[in-house]
């Protein structure tokens, strides 16, 4: 078994890939865990089909990466991470000029959460572990695409 590459940092510029297959359709997503090794399975996940990715590891960073970098186009969100949750990173975007698709992965998957989740505006849920297909399944036709594998 090959090891995983190190994490991405928590928040760095040099996180956006130009390493793409020529033609590949780019996107910009942002993803919000606080465990490194989910945050990079998520990151290569997307970077695989065709996203450039930024990464934060809470709710907090995750806004100030956002205001540096207004183009992302979704947001792919752990729930429960400290400073700021997931919760609180929904109710903040709320505010935010242009509304942004948001996709929630946790590893509980209570009604609760997931009610809460869409209330605050999350676009689609995901429990924890999922598949490849799963998330891209998710995330491909929140980025208008829809060549899902």
């Amino acid at each position: 078994m090959t090891p995983l590459p190190d994490p991405p940092p928590t928040f760095s510029a040099g996180a956006l890939s130009s390493d793409a297959l020529p033609g590949t359709l780019r996107r910009l997503v942002l993803v919000v865990d606080d465990e490194p090794y989910i945050n990079l399975l998520i990151t290569s996940i997307l970077k695989l089909n065709g996203c450039d990715v930024l990464s934060a590891a809470n709710g907090e960073e995750a806004l100030g990466v956002l205001a540096e970098h207004p183009q992302i186009a979704a947001i792919v969100t752990d729930l429960h991470m400290p400073m700021m949750d997931g919760f609180g990173l929904l109710a903040a975007l709320r505010t935010h000029e242009q509304p942004l698709p948001v996709v929630v992965v946790t590893a509980r998957g209570a009604e609760s959460d997931q009610r809460r989740s869409m209330e605050l505006g999350a676009r689609a849920l995901l429990t924890k572990p999922f598949s490849r297909q799963q998330l891209w399944g998710v995330v491909a036709p929140l980025l208008g695409l829809t060549d899902a594998p």
